[in-house]
């Protein structure tokens, strides 16, 4: 569980989930899996960034 004060040890334990998540990936499973949580990522920005907008108008 993530603290609600992102701390170095947060940074840590996302880093060992994310290796455990990966670790017998082939390298093409690993890239196909990194483009998944990157789109997945961006598509959230960019929800994020429409909330913003349409909450100044």
């Amino acid at each position: 569980m993530i603290s609600k004060r992102f701390t170095i040890e947060d940074i840590h334990k996302i880093r060992c989930i994310n290796y455990e998540k990966t670790k017998y990936l082939s390298r093409s499973e690993l890239i196909e899996d990194t483009n998944k949580r990157a789109e997945a990522l961006i598509k959230r920005l960019a929800e994020i960034k429409q909330s913003k907008s349409s909450h100044s108008i």
